[in-house]
């Protein structure tokens, strides 16, 4: 009788199953783009970012708030304390002594300067969701780039598959020829020689493939060597718009520009909050004590065990030197620096938009160019062909045809999508999110 173990064919199992290879993901650059906005570190660390200034609004508004306050102390005196009343001693406290209180504080008026915090956590707020967009912005910008680069190492590699088969036809019928005595050996090396050159080119491009599909995991958060199957991309040459509207929008819905505007409101608030310095603080305190001999307090044989008091508690500080002015004076000159900058951020945008409008022209025109050049090296390849077959033509002539034809492809590749990363980029210029 024969008997089957049950733990090698397990084993056997699970070696035949761990050599079929993985089943590579489908993904569209919206897939793309939407695991990006889910998963990158940098969009995940705009959102604590956000999270964090919002706590800090949080404790700015809980400063109007009335804030309690508990306090507990303990002493002990080695003489008990007492008074001299017509020269008679009598005794007016006991030897050990216990007090606790419960305070409750409400600030009055602080110069403003509760006011003026709170607008600056609120506007770091607003600075902390904008940034968030702007990453975000950032985020499809990089994907996309990512995204086209993938797709044109993957169209590189299929020029350079493409190549070696057509050179490994040529060599066929270069052995043929020279087989019959038809050409020379050199002209078979020559075939033989390009063809070993294709090959390495091929493996070249396979690796850049896998490199670009890496750094595409990488831009969406994910795994480097995450395998994908990406869907190719339509090729769209819509207008873009008149260019100085797209400046003037850059300008407007750029969140860097937002970022600048509220942090002008956070500097507005903060000259205002260097000024509330001069004026005097005023409180409404109040409060419950017991004073007592015991851990509670309760018995207190010499005065009254409890109390309850409420008062108007104001402080003022009215000399530093200069100091108030020094530190509001300082709020007003960083304002201006940053207004001027502001206004170089403003000329900075409008130029990055300009480049990058006039760089979609270009690579738009380079389509047109490339797509009648490979039409032109298809051609030139196929007549060079046919008369290497009827023997009219040497093998130099067709390999360099072959070469011709392998650029022109490239070339191609490289301006279609040398033009949708240039959309791309002016989207981000201009400030558009479009996934």
């Amino acid at each position: 009788m024969i008997r089957i173990h049950q733990k090698p064919l397990g084993l056997l199992f699970i070696i035949l199953f761990s050599t079929v290879p993985a089943v590579a993901e489908t993904l569209s650059l919206t897939e793309a783009v939407q695991k990006a906005l889910l998963h990158s570190p940098s969009i995940l660390e705009a959102q604590n970012l956000e999270k964090s200034s919002g706590e800090a609004l949080k404790s700015s508004r809980a400063d109007f708030l009335p804030k309690a306050s508990a306090s507990y102390s303990f002493s002990h005196l080695e003489d008990a304390p007492y008074q001299v009343v017509g020269g008679v001693q009598r005794q007016v406290g006991d030897t050990d002594s216990v007090h606790w209180d419960l305070t409750l504080v409400q600030p009055l008026f602080r110069g403003f300067g509760l006011v003026s915090r709170y607008k600056v956590a609120r506007a770091e707020s607003e600075i902390g969701t904008l940034r968030i967009e702007q990453t975000a912005k950032d985020l499809v910008r990089d994907v996309k780039t990512a995204y086209y680069d993938a797709l044109l190492a993957e169209s590189i590699e299929k020029v350079a598959e493409d190549q070696v088969r057509s050179l490994e036809a040529q060599e066929r019928d270069a052995q043929r020829f020279y087989d019959h005595g038809v050409i020379p050996k050199n002209d078979l090396l020559k075939s033989k020689i390009a063809k070993a050159s294709a090959i390495q080119e091929l493996e070249r491009a396979r690796a850049e493939t896998k490199l670009a599909l890496s750094r595409l995991s990488l831009s969406m958060g994910d795994q480097v060597d995450r395998e994908y199957r990406l869907v190719p991309v339509e090729k769209t040459t819509a207008a873009p718009g008149d260019l100085t509207e797209l400046m003037e929008a850059a300008v407007k819905n750029r969140p860097e520009m937002k970022i600048m505007a509220k942090t002008m409101e956070a500097y507005d608030a903060s000259v205002s909050l260097a000024r509330s310095a001069a004026w005097p603080e005023v409180s409404l305190v109040g409060r419950y004590e017991q004073n007592g001999q015991d851990s509670l307090a309760e018995d207190n044989a010499y005065s009254n065990d409890h109390n309850t008091s409420v008062s108007i508690q104001a402080r003022w500080t009215f000399f530093e030197w200069g100091k108030t002015r020094a530190d509001v004076g300082k709020v007003r000159y960083d304002r201006q620096a940053f207004l001027e900058k502001t206004r170089a951020a403003e000329d900075r945008i409008r130029l990055e938009t300009r480049q990058e409008y006039l760089n979609l022209g270009v690579r738009e025109k380079n389509i047109v160019t490339a797509e009648e050049a490979l039409e032109q090296a298809r051609e030139n390849f196929r007549i060079t062909r046919s008369r290497y077959l009827q023997n009219v033509t040497t093998s130099t002539e067709v390999l360099e045809a072959q070469t011709f034809l392998s650029r022109a492809e490239s070339d191609y590749y490289r301006s279609v999508y040398g033009y949708l990363t240039a959309r791309a980029r002016l989207d981000r210029a201009t400030g558009n999110l479009s996934e």
